[in-house]
């Protein structure tokens, strides 16, 4: 009932890349990066993403990383979970809530989640060369895959939206 739920947790992340495929500090075999997941109701998402974005911008300003976001939506693959219908909607919100927040935004097909439409912050290294550095993720998929649920105003069930992001 007492939704939003935010869970935050700090993680070393090690993946099997290799010898050739190092580069830098954007392709390493290991990396703690911050991860988190909010449960929320429908009608609270487009706050939860808004404080999530306001804490992106800032974060970047601070370092003077000029942002601009790519709306990652799925393509004609079959990777993706869930309903297609689900997946328009989910595509709709994220334009939706880009336009809100007044993101300097593109949209990029076969960029999506298996899970869910992002939100990808983008951001140029020296060379010129374009790197994403956050992340917010729509998932309507988990949730009802996990069973999740809580009780609205009404005392009927009903199935959370969850938000994952990544900021550093």
């Amino acid at each position: 009932r007492d939704l939003p739920i935010r869970y935050f947790e700090t993680t070393t992340v090690y993946r099997d890349e290799k010898t050739g495929e190092l580069g830098g500090l954007n392709r390493v075999r290991a990396i703690t990066q911050d991860d988190s997941h909010a449960y929320c109701r429908p009608d609270q998402l487009e706050a939860e993403v808004g404080v999530l974005v306001e804490n992106i911008q800032q974060l970047y300003a601070l370092v003077g990383m000029k942002l601009r976001a790519r709306l990652s939506f799925r393509d004609g693959g079959d990777q993706y979970l869930g309903d297609a219908k689900l997946w328009e909607q989910a595509q709709a919100t994220i334009v939706d809530l880009a336009k809100k927040n007044k993101l300097d935004f593109f949209e990029a097909e076969g960029e999506a989640a298996f899970y869910g439409p992002k939100i990808d912050f983008m951001a140029m290294d020296a060379l010129e060369r374009e790197h994403q550095v956050a992340t917010v993720q729509l998932d309507f998929v988990q949730p009802e895959r996990f069973g999740l649920s809580y009780v609205d105003e009404k005392g009927e069930s009903q199935q959370p939206i969850m938000l994952h992001c990544a900021l550093l």
